[in-house]
């Protein structure tokens, strides 16, 4: 059996961060489309997809990172906290979509919320480093 070269191995670290960080560019790409006669409904879906998508997204850094580096934690919440900003300028030039702060903040509580289920729960960390 061939064994998998070392700039392979990273990559494929790397793999599930690229993904999720495409589906919230294309999400973020979509024209605003909104529930009006459900605003409550609009609202969870909405705030919700942030919250959870930069959830993803700090696991996703964490993976690519691996458990063995040592900056990894603050690195994965800085890169995620980083998109999040760099993702709402884009909604800026998206018709009929803008950029909120508010946005900013509850994908930040996403990935803070990752960090510290990371932190407390062995499964999750055997589950995003696949052991």
């Amino acid at each position: 059996m061939q064994k998998t070269s070392r700039a392979t191995k990273i990559i494929i670290r790397w793999i599930p961060a690229i993904m999720v960080m495409t589906v919230i560019f294309w999400a973020s790409s979509q024209p605003n489309y909104s529930f009006d006669e459900m605003q409550l409904v609009d609202i969870i879906i909405k705030k919700g997809g942030h919250f959870a998508g930069y959830f993803l997204l700090f696991l996703g850094f964490q993976r690519g990172f691996g458990k063995g580096f040592k900056w990894g934690l603050f690195l994965s919440i800085l890169m995620t906290v980083v998109y999040a900003i760099t993702d709402e300028y884009h909604q800026l030039f998206v018709h009929g979509r803008s950029g909120q702060v508010s946005d900013i903040l509850i994908d930040t509580a996403g990935a803070l919320l990752a960090l510290i289920c990371y932190k407390r729960h062995s499964l999750l960390r055997r589950w995003v480093h696949f052991e």
